[in-house]
C-alpha cells in the first residue's frame, strides 16, 4: 500500500470522486481516481523520460457513515479509463477505447468482460 508520505510529496496532475452504493447495503460509497506527475526518482534516476503519469482507485466503503478504503488500484484502470459511475456494485469506466468496468465482490475489485 502506498503511504500518504510518498502520495503527499507527489503533484496531482487529476482526480475525481464518485459516489454510489457499491456493496447493496443502501450506503452511498465512493471512489476516487487520481493521477499523479512522476517525480524524478519515478523516472528512475536515469535521465531518461517516463512520462507516464502515476495512477489508481481508491475504493471506500460506508458503513453507517464510517468511511474505509478497502482497495488502492493500481493496475493501469485509472491511466487507460475515466470513472464514470457505481450502480449495483459494478464500477463503470468510460475509455479511449470503449467502456469498461470493475465488479466489487468479497471486498476486492475483478476486472469485468467488456461491455
Amino acid at each position: 500500500m502506498v503511504s500518504f508520505s510518498e502520495i503527499s510529496s507527489r503533484e496531482l496532475d487529476f482526480y475525481k470522486i464518485v459516489t454510489g452504493d457499491l456493496d447493496n447495503d443502501g450506503d452511498l460509497d465512493a471512489v476516487l481516481q487520481y493521477s499523479l506527475i512522476p517525480t524524478d526518482d519515478d523516472k528512475g534516476g536515469d535521465g531518461v523520460e517516463h512520462p507516464k503519469l502515476l495512477t489508481g482507485l481508491i475504493v471506500y466503503r460506508n458503513e453507517d457513515s464510517d468511511f474505509e478504503m478497502i482497495e488502492h488500484n493500481k493496475d493501469g484502470y485509472a491511466y487507460y479509463y475515466q470513472l464514470h459511475s457505481i450502480e449495483n456494485g459494478i464500477i463503470k469506466l468510460d475509455g479511449k477505447h470503449g467502456a469498461g468496468s470493475l465488479i466489487f465482490k468479497d471486498n476486492q475489485l475483478t476486472a469485468a468482460p467488456p461491455l
